[in-house]
């Protein structure tokens, strides 16, 4: 027998985990490609969900909906470009963070 699955929107919760190194101290992504030929240098991103705020990383950081409902939700998403040292020319910066979903 086939049953349905049904969630409550106001009950799903989220965090980020970065899987690329922060710089020390701060909310800034490492670049990733900083020592490649192709790379930007000490160049890396900073997340925001709210174009304000920087997102604090790890489970003890939640975040919520602001506006849930039933159907698909977006996770705002705000990414600036951030420097973390001298060593910064054109190139390419990749940093990956994983967001982690739960339901409660």
């Amino acid at each position: 027998e086939q049953g349905e699955l049904v969630f409550e929107p106001s009950d799903v919760e989220y965090y980020f985990e970065p899987v690329t190194i922060q710089e020390s101290g701060t909310s800034i992504l490492k670049n990733e490609l900083e020592n490649s030929e192709d790379g930007a240098g000490q160049i890396g991103f900073q997340l925001s969900n709210d174009g304000t705020n920087e997102i604090q990383y790890g489970k003890s950081n939640y975040y919520s909906f602001q506006h849930p409902h039933e159907g698909s939700n977006q996770i705002p998403l705000f990414i600036r470009p951030r420097t973390y040292g001298n060593n910064v020319s054109s190139g390419q910066i990749m940093s990956r963070v994983k967001i982690v979903v739960m339901y409660n």
